[in-house]
């Protein structure tokens, strides 16, 4: 389930940060199995969300540079029936007039 390794290799990543033990990103990215590129995508997803990440060569690690504010990932998951998908609009289409505008004359969009 790619979701769930997602939010694995997230909270993987933040230990690693915060023991600052990740080596160098080479080999950050080794443990993880993930390419550079990818790590780095993970990198900068975080420092969107605040948790600037720095990289020290004298540790050869990445650390955090506020190391007081805390990640914390959670999500959950529900089987529902298709009739109580069906009302909740799962699967459907939403076509909203503001939408068509800022997806450039495409009529629907998945919600």
């Amino acid at each position: 389930m790619k979701f769930a390794e997602q939010i694995e290799r997230l909270q993987y990543l933040d230990q690693l940060i915060r023991k600052q033990k990740t080596g160098s990103p080479a080999e950050l990215a080794g443990r993880l199995d993930i390419s550079r590129s990818q790590l780095y995508n993970l990198i900068g997803y975080l420092n969107d969300i605040g948790m600037k990440i720095r990289f020290s060569r004298m540790r050869n690690s990445f650390y955090y540079e506020c190391p007081d504010k805390d990640l914390e990932i959670q999500f959950s998951i529900k089987i529902i029936t298709d009739q109580k998908a069906n009302t909740i609009y799962g699967g459907g289409f939403v076509v909203l007039p503001s939408m068509k505008t800022k997806c450039k004359g495409y009529d629907q969009v998945y919600c």
